[in-house]
């Protein structure tokens, strides 16, 4: 009863002792702090006033009254959780006596205990009970040591009390809770920061405000159903990744969980971290086989690149047109083959190497400058004539035709050459006829052989590619000579013969009625004609010889 007097006294607490019958009423009063009254029968504190008292029957030993008294000048609320890293419902116990904050010693301390101050400070259940100063360490008073509850109590001043103002306890013992409703929102690092390069060593750290011994880490992407855990004994957790791969491309989250007594607390996910998994390729090397190739020649590009990243895609495109091929490689190169180089095929060429990830694409910078040259060298085309009654003409040469015939020029050329179209070119005669070709050639025909078709014929070969004419050389000519028919030029020399005897005759005639009466010159004539032959004959002719 002498300690428990002096404690009171250091505490400005004063206790009188009143006599009503067979029990005895103790009077606690304390001038520096408001305390709540104690009902002896279930030792609770029911309100606050600036007295306290209570009855007990004689039997009952006075030190009990004188402890219930101590823990009554730690009014309702007057707690706090402090330090280090702490948080409203996580940090080192601190009470407040006499407006002096004090700390807790951490002989005894428990879960239990811890249970009491996260009920009373409406935090919810207790995680963890922390000693040795977890939450940096406390000043001033250590005003509690040995504090032992059951885990049902509504205060910390409801249990029981080993030491008060002890100062056998250091502030390096100084004790804190961790409640579940400190399971606030982690934070996620990554080391290093920003791009990650392929390959590289890759460390995630999750981090908790406040110490959990004994949870769970886990991290996850925010993508997939990709999930990594990590049992940790302090406030952080580190996964590490050896090799970076383009798998591991993406948003990350982590969060933390804490099992008590078959309870699990789980946090909230921390904010997301984004990982950019970036590749530096090596520039390409670009190569053809020929710069320089014909209409119609096959032409190939090689393109490599060092690297060791292979099952990637390579580019090839020509950087003035909209012409551009990919090829996939499991090695670190490729050929591209244009089986037919065409007019549309010219001009600077590039490759570039691109390897897929799982939410975007890595490619590599442009490789050198490559030209590619397309010649268009149309062959002389072929020119032949067929007429009636002439061989077939296949130039150059002369030929003759009998007027009236018809006659054909054909015009032909190689079967490799571009499709276009024929020209047929006739100088005698200053004219141009032009066909499409079918099959690699066209035909020009004259259906009457005519004075004015007499000269010399050639044919020329016109393509157009991209919007470009390319015309061949001229053939060789075939001249053309129209000569007449030798039956008709017969016919009409004998026509011309027969004419000429009947003008004769008529003369003869003529001459002969001047010399003889005129009575006398009766004569019928008549004539027949056959191939030259004439009969003539005469009546009423006087017998006399033609002078």
């Amino acid at each position: 009863m002498g300690v428990a007097k002096v404690l009171l006294l250091q505490l400005c607490c004063e206790v009188k002792r009143e006599h009503t019958g067979t029990t005895a009423r103790l009077l606690c009063w304390c001038r520096l702090a408001k305390f709540p009254r104690v009902d002896m029968r279930t030792k609770r504190l029911m309100t606050q006033s600036r007295t306290f008292s209570a009855m007990f029957s004689r039997r009952q030993r006075n030190a009990q009254f004188l402890v219930l008294c101590l823990l009554s000048s730690f009014a309702s609320g007057q707690i706090r959780l402090t330090g280090s890293g702490s948080t409203r419902c996580s940090g080192r116990v601190e009470i407040l006596h006499n407006d002096v904050w004090g700390t807790v010693c951490d002989y005894r301390w428990d879960l239990n205990n811890a249970k009491v101050v996260c009920k009373e400070l409406a935090c919810g259940t207790a995680l963890h009970a922390t000693k040795s100063a977890l939450f940096g360490e406390g000043s001033g008073k250590i005003w509690l040591d040995g504090v032992e509850c059951s885990g049902k109590e509504s205060s910390l001043t409801h249990c029981r009390l080993g030491h008060f103002g002890t100062q056998s306890c250091t502030h390096g013992e100084d004790a804190g809770v961790v409640c579940s409703e400190s399971l606030v929102k982690p934070n996620i690092s990554m080391d290093p920061a920003g791009e990650v390069t392929l390959g590289q060593e890759l460390r995630i750290t999750c981090s908790t405000e406040a110490e959990l011994l004994g949870e769970t880490f886990f991290l996850q992407r925010s993508s997939d159903s990709f999930r990594q855990t990590q049992k940790s004994s302090s406030r952080t957790a580190t996964f590490t990744i050896s090799k970076v791969n383009f798998f591991h491309d993406g948003p990350y989250q982590c969060q933390y969980e804490k099992t008590v007594s078959d309870q699990t607390f789980t946090s909230p996910l921390s904010e997301p971290l984004s990982i950019s998994v970036t590749v530096n390729f090596s520039k390409p090397r670009l190569s053809v086989s020929s710069a320089d190739v014909s209409w119609g020649q096959e032409v190939g590009f090689t393109c490599s690149i060092p690297t060791q990243i292979f099952g990637g895609t390579f580019i090839l495109m020509n950087t003035q047109t909209s012409f551009q091929k990919t090829q996939t490689s499991s090695t670190n190169f490729t050929n591209f083959v244009i089986s037919k180089a065409d007019i549309d095929h010219e001009g600077p060429y590039q490759c570039q190497y691109q390897k897929r990830g799982p939410h975007r694409d890595f490619t590599s910078s442009p490789s050198n400058s490559v030209r590619l040259s397309v010649n268009v060298s149309l062959q002389v085309p072929n020119t032949s004539l067929t007429s009636p009654g002439v061989e077939v003409i296949q130039g150059p040469g002369r030929v003759e035709i009998t007027r009236g015939h018809n006659f054909t020029f054909t015009c032909s050329i190689n079967s490799k050459s571009p499709h276009g179209r024929f020209f047929l070119i006739f100088s005698g005669y200053d004219m141009t006829n032009s066909s499409l070709a079918v099959n690699y050639s066209a035909s020009f025909t004259f259906p009457v052989a005519d004075f004015k078709h007499q000269g010399s014929y050639s044919c020329v070969y016109e393509v157009t590619l991209s919007a470009h004419s390319v015309t061949s050389a001229k053939s060789a000519p075939i001249t053309v000579v129209v000569k007449q028919s030798l039956l008709l030029l017969i016919s009409a020399v004998i026509g011309g013969i027969l004419l000429l005897f009947l003008f004769v005759l008529f003369l003869i005639c003529l001459v002969r009625r001047r010399k003889l009466p005129g009575n006398l010159c009766q004569n019928q004539m008549s004539i027949r004609g056959n191939g030259g032959d004439s009969e003539v004959e005469y009546d009423h002719l006087p017998e006399e010889r033609f002078l």
